[in-house]
């Protein structure tokens, strides 16, 4: 039995030499110049990696008792669970529950006789390179850094902030150079090539493939890499055991400005090694030292592991997640500074006394307290805080008062940065984490003084980990030997399976709302038993269940937990549902008696989130009823009028809509009805100015057909509210802050009843629930067509209205027109200078709303990856800006 989780090890000092034989890189962190070691706070020379000593090497459970094995073979539970690639060849032979748990129960030396175990050396490591390039001759420690493991197996190496998270860069990721050097660095780094070979070797944009057969010489081969704006993750790993790596899989999460941009988010890719899936998640999360921006980083490491699902599968468990492996590394800038007062942290750091700070730290504190990451694990801090360093020196930012801050400002502007940095307190920023179930040992927990590039440094965890692989013939024999099992203590007696309810109503379900109730089982039988869920036909996407199989003991009970969701976006349950009922029928088979039933029943409280335009207009056909009823709400509320579309403009739109419903038969007519529509583009290009004050009048809302009523409803009151200024609030759209809870509720209500608004909502919050609303269509608003044609080119004007045109429903195709409308007037000089929106900002930004499709990528290795990955976000960016900016 391995022992349970206790300090790894005490302090390190000499990791490197008890476990890179002969390797060049034979310490991490180097002997620095006396007043460099002040600054960083350093007492003495804290080393890296575990003390030479006679201590037998331990083996770490992280939770896995029962997956590893115990040599007592105790597991009777057929709740247990096995390895995620177990589970998969159970499946694939149909084993049901019970002889599932025969199998489970097998000895020692059965699991040993179908097993064969690889011990493998794993290198994880992150660096916040500050958008840096990689220095062009290493003397910035980088061979050092990656080299500090010795011989190892893998290396996953993240990084973030690999370009400047500049706006530009943020929306449009021309990222290519910077991914680039850095590859070639690591190859020159692992394989020793020079700068030359390594430069060839990616510029040939060879894939993996290609690589094994070509038999390279190289020691160590690129299998997968994928970027997302700064935050970049990259695996190589031996060239023999590329033959190892069955399956390869990758998902990227934004948690930037409603969750679209990618200026924050993670990275990760999980690969199964023979039998043993490992995942690697590398993240950036939020900064900031407050403690709203605390729960902000909380916030964004749920939303990482919520949306990082991978390939789903059958029945009612839809989708495996990246924490669906083996192993799993989480590593990064995951930003957690400490609860302590400036002047009290930087007088430890001087003293050399800021181990005590760990105390202070954010991460620390919220794992301990389970508010973040239960069930990780972290080794023991024994390193300075990563963050922040004056670039080029092992001195903190302020570490020496007002001088230091200079030198740091003058550093800034020398590497192009026209502000100086901010003084910020030093923190752990830079982290490793793991969890797992299966033996794992780590072997090396720090960072690399030497390396100077950036003002954080990087941190990096060698582990030794226990992978399987899973022998056919021997498998097969252990699994017969289970169904024989099954088969005799199937025939000591049938069970007994009661159901506290059979009937479950949910009643009114509203969007994006969970409903939850619980069902009871007890066993009143004489044996265990053993059942499984089904769904009568296909299983409805508004229903999550679990667990969806298990075991009830005798005189036991267990709960099964039923959850009704209708959610939105790509793959949302409310856009699959074709009317208000919620209804379907749970099978509950029990192994050795007949099935039960669970019927689930209720009413879906109908939204226009989550539906497309089309099956809206379709379900709340536009009337003159609805207008006036919503006008009359607005007439009667505090909601000032302000200014809005001039009746000249409505009469158009309402022209063009028209025509464009009756389809003109004519290209002239077809192309006056755009041009009323969108209005022309000034000379100069860009938006028409905005009209003078004199110019403002006219009905307070005006509504035109085709376009969903709800959707003009919330524009107009953007527009109108503020006293006619909403269009000019400062974050208008962009804004980092997340509407509450209470807003999105009342804003969707008023939209879903076609009643006002209420004026406590302000034209920020509205525009942002505005991006939510697009955002919850079940497919993007613009077809895959458009998303097509731009991975080759941006179409002209006339081309991309065709495009529209005759790839797009009459009402979709009035609903992209009416909301670019909007977004011109967004832009409109009077607007723009008080709203700080630029048409390179609001582009992208409704490029990523409109045309939400997946781009394949699989690392620079491939033409089709990450090279060219940047390069159609560009193209769709640009696609957007033609009609915001001179269309036609």
């Amino acid at each position: 039995m391995f022992k349970k989780t206790k300090k790894l090890y005490k302090k390190t000092k000499a990791f490197i030499q008890s476990s890179a034989s002969g390797s060049s890189g034979s310490s991490a962190r180097s002997q620095d110049e006396k007043e460099e070691s002040e600054g960083r706070g350093e007492s003495g020379g804290v080393g890296t990696g575990t003390e030479e000593s006679g201590e037998e090497e331990e083996w770490v459970d992280c939770g896995g008792d029962e997956a590893a094995g115990d040599d007592d073979g105790g597991i009777d539970s057929a709740n247990s669970k096995v390895d995620v690639r177990m589970e998969q060849l159970l499946a694939q032979v149909g084993v049901g529950p019970l002889v599932r748990e025969q199998f489970l129960a097998l000895g020692e030396e059965d699991r040993k006789s179908y097993t064969k175990a690889h011990n493998v050396r794993l290198w994880c490591t992150t660096f916040n390179v500050n958008g840096k390039p990689p220095p062009e001759e290493d003397d910035g420690g980088i061979s050092k850094w990656l080299l500090a493991g010795g011989e190892v197996d893998i290396y996953a190496i993240g990084f973030q902030e690999i370009m400047p998270l500049t706006a530009s860069n943020v929306l449009i990721a021309d990222n290519n150079a910077s991914l680039f050097g850095w590859e070639c660095k690591i190859d020159q780094a692992l394989n020793g090539t020079t700068k030359e070979e390594a430069e060839a070797f990616f510029q040939n944009g060879a894939g993996v493939q290609d690589i094994i057969a070509s038999k390279s010489t190289r020691k160590y081969l690129p299998i997968m890499a994928k970027s997302l704006v700064g935050v970049y993750l990259t695996i190589w790993v031996k060239s023999e055991l590329m033959t190892a790596v069955e399956q390869k899989e990758v998902v990227s999460v934004s948690c930037g400005v409603m969750r679209l941009l990618g200026n924050k988010g993670s990275v990760s890719i999980r690969l199964r090694v023979w039998d043993t899936y490992i995942s690697f998640i590398c993240v950036h999360l939020s900064s900031g030292e407050s403690d709203q921006d605390r729960q902000r980083r909380y916030w964004d490491m749920g939303h990482i592991f919520q949306k990082s699902t991978l390939a789903s599968h059958s029945d009612l468990e839809s989708h495996y997640n990246i924490l669906d492996s083996d192993f799993c590394f989480l590593f990064g800038d995951l930003n957690f500074r400490l609860n302590a007062e400036e002047d009290h942290i930087r007088h430890l750091i001087h003293q050399g006394s800021h181990m005590s700070l760990l105390e202070s730290d954010q991460l620390a504190q919220g794992m301990q307290r389970k508010e973040i990451l239960h069930g990780w694990n972290e080794g023991e801090i024994t390193f300075p805080p990563t963050f922040k360093y004056i670039v080029g020196t092992n001195t903190y930012v302020g570490a020496s008062g007002e001088e230091s801050l200079a030198k740091a400002s003058e550093e800034g502007e020398e590497d192009g940065d026209k502000k100086p940095q901010k003084k910020r307190s030093p923190a752990w920023c830079d982290r490793i984490l793991w969890k797992a179930t299966k033996p794992i040992k780590l072997f090396g927990y720090s960072d690399v003084a030497d390396v100077k590039i950036s003002d954080h440094k990087p941190v990096f965890g060698g582990f030794m980990v226990s992978m399987h692989q899973y022998l056919e013939e021997e498998l097969d024999s252990a699994i017969h030997k289970a169904r024989r099992l099954a088969d005799l203590k199937e025939m000591e007696g049938r069970p007994q399976l009661e159901l506290s309810n059979q009937f479950f109503d949910f009643g009114v379900v509203k969007f994006d709302k969970k409903v939850t109730q619980v069902a009871e089982l007890a066993n009143t039988g004489p044996v265990d038993a053993h059942w499984h869920l089904s769904v009568t036909g296909d299983k409805p996407d508004w229903l999550e269940v679990q667990p969806v199989q298990g075991k009830v003991s005798v005189g036991k009970t267990s709960e099964i937990v039923l959850t009704v969701h209708l959610d939105g976006g790509i793959g949302g349950s409310a856009g699959t549902m074709r009317g208000d009922s919620l209804e379907t029928i749970l099978v509950m088979s029990v192994a050795g008696s007949g099935d039960k039933f669970i019927s689930i029943t209720g009413t879906y409280k109908f939204s226009c989130f989550g539906v497309t335009p089309d099956r809206l207009c379709e379900r709340k056909p536009y009337n003159s009823e609805r207008v006036e009823r919503l006008k009359s709400q607005y007439a009667s509320s505090s909601t000032g009028t302000g200014s809005g579309p001039r009746p000249g403009e409505i009469a158009a739109a309402e022209e063009a809509m028209v025509k464009v419903k009756l389809q003109c038969e004519g290209e002239d007519d077809k192309l006056k009805c755009m041009l009323s529509l969108e209005g022309r583009g000034r000379e100069g290009g860009g938006p028409k100015e905005e009209p003078g004050e004199d110019d403002r009048g006219g009905d307070p809302f005006e509504f035109v057909p085709i376009v969903p009523l709800e959707l003009q409803n919330l524009v107009q009151y953007i527009a109108k509210s503020n006293g006619g200024r909403g269009l000019r609030m400062p974050n208008l759209v962009i804004s980092p802050s997340y509407p509450s809870f209470e807003t999105i509720e009342v804003t969707r209500e008023a939209m879903d009843t076609d009643s006002a608004i209420p004026a406590s909502v302000g034209p920020v919050d509205a525009s942002l629930v505005l991006l939510m609303y697009l955002t919850s269509f079940p497919e993007p608003l613009l077809p895959k067509q458009v998303a097509d044609v731009c991975s080759l080119c941006v179409p002209d004007s006339m081309a991309s209205l065709d495009l529209l045109r005759n790839s797009m429903s009459k009402t979709s195709y009035g609903t992209f027109l009416y909301l670019m409308k909007f977004f011109r007037d967004v832009l409109k000089k009077g607007n723009a200078k008080g709203n700080g929106l630029t048409v390179e900002v609001l582009s992208a930004t409704l490029a990523s709303v409109f045309l939400t499709y997946e781009i394949a990528s699989t690392g620079p290795l491939s033409q089709e990856g990450t090279l060219g990955y940047n390069d159609i976000l560009k193209r769709r960016a640009d696609f957007i800006r033609g009609f915001l900016v001179n269309v036609l």
